[in-house]
């Protein structure tokens, strides 16, 4: 199976061979806003040095930053690494 990965403006950011993968980020609605859930750590995001947690945030910016979170997770390779499993 061929799978084709889009960010959520629907630009085309990589295809796979191989069983469907899902994507490491997702955006979730928080108590308080918008959150990017980090499926990996079963937490929510963290960016920066300092590890904050990306949360209360607009759905607008949750999305921006797991478009980027997850363009930079396909980019390290560690998505292609599982697609060959």
């Amino acid at each position: 199976m061929i799978s084709n990965i889009f960010n959520s403006k629907g630009i085309h950011v990589g295809t796979v061979t191989g069983a469907a993968i899902l994507p490491r980020y997702l955006v979730r609605m928080g108590i308080k806003g918008w959150m990017v859930w980090d499926r990996q750590a079963r937490a929510p995001a963290r960016l920066g040095r300092d590890g904050r947690p990306v949360i209360g945030l607009t759905e607008e910016q949750a999305r921006e930053i797991r478009d980027e979170l997850d363009q930079n997770h396909i980019a390290d390779g560690e998505l292609g690494l599982k697609a060959k499993k």
